[in-house]
């Protein structure tokens, strides 16, 4: 039995000189993704070592309802996800609660009795320098780590018997940020590119 490494090509149906063969996903060391043919070997293959491929579309229906992916499209996801978790925090909450300062630093919520100016300086520490460092993907499973903290805090203790309409931000942004702990920033990020 013979196997032979090809790059990668969208799944489609493929004979040799009429023999079916098996195609097998396989992922190298360097996490880019191959097709690995393995072949059914009958008499007819074994006398005759030169072979044609015949490749037959695959039905639209079967590309969309696929669970398959590439590292391409999976980077740029992980591109698009941290900009999109880091800017709604740092345009919507961080930057604002920056600019009125003096005015919060009085009144703001202290679940842990350190005081309301250092309770305020910790979040906002979280919503602007951590979702910075989100958003360019440095440090990004250090950095998530007080967003996890700011929102489990906003949940649970300032947020803790109201609606879920009104939690339901802080829940989303929660499981993203504890996504990005588990999977990290992907290639498209400064974390990828020194880890290169």
């Amino acid at each position: 039995m013979k196997c032979y490494i090809l790059s990668f090509v969208p799944m489609s149906l493929w004979r040799v000189n009429g023999v079916k063969i098996l195609i097998i996903l396989c992922v190298s060391k360097h996490r880019s993704k191959h097709l690995c043919i393995t072949q059914q070997i009958n008499n007819s293959f074994r006398k005759n070592n030169s072979f044609t491929f015949e490749i037959k579309n695959q039905f639209p229906m079967r590309r969309i309802t696929s669970t398959d992916y590439s590292v391409t499209a999976f980077n740029l996801s992980l591109l698009l996800l941290r900009c999109a978790f880091g800017f709604m925090l740092l345009l919507n909450h961080g930057i604002p609660k920056l600019q009125k300062f003096g005015k919060l630093q009085a009144s703001f919520f202290d679940p842990f009795g350190i005081g309301s100016k250092w309770a305020l300086i910790l979040v906002i520490f979280a919503e602007v320098f951590c979702s910075i460092l989100l958003i360019l993907g440095l440090f990004t499973r250090i950095a998530v780590i007080p967003l996890i903290i700011t929102m489990c805090v906003i949940i649970f203790m300032a947020m803790k018997g109201e609606p879920l309409a009104k939690v339901e931000v802080p829940i989303i942004l929660l499981c993203g940020y504890i996504a990005f702990l588990f999977i990290g920033p992907g290639r498209l990020s400064i974390d990828g590119v020194i880890g290169k």
